[in-house]
């Protein structure tokens, strides 16, 4: 068990044709913060853009995604990621 440690798992799934048909392809980021306290929303919200950004720099077609979260910090997520968008 990680105690002391703030993980973050994201997935990225898509569905691409194989030679069999379509196929799910599946693609995981975990990120590790080493320390006692709780990540905040913006610390969250900067792991999912980092993540977003590896992602689309390896798969240049894809040009949506959709996002879902397990927990109820989600709404408060999507304001913060938009505002690290529009700083871009």
């Amino acid at each position: 068990m990680l105690v002391g440690m703030t993980w973050h798992i994201m997935t990225f799934e898509r569905v691409v044709q194989g030679e069999d048909g379509p196929k799910i392809e599946l693609q995981v980021h975990v990120h590790v913060l080493d320390g006692d306290e709780n990540a905040d929303s913006f610390t969250d919200a900067a792991l999912i853009m980092s993540s977003l950004e590896v992602y689309a720099k390896s798969h240049p077609t894809v040009t949506q995604v959709e996002l879902r979260s397990d927990n109820g910090r989600y709404a408060g997520l999507v304001a913060k990621l938009l505002s690290l968008l529009l700083a871009f």
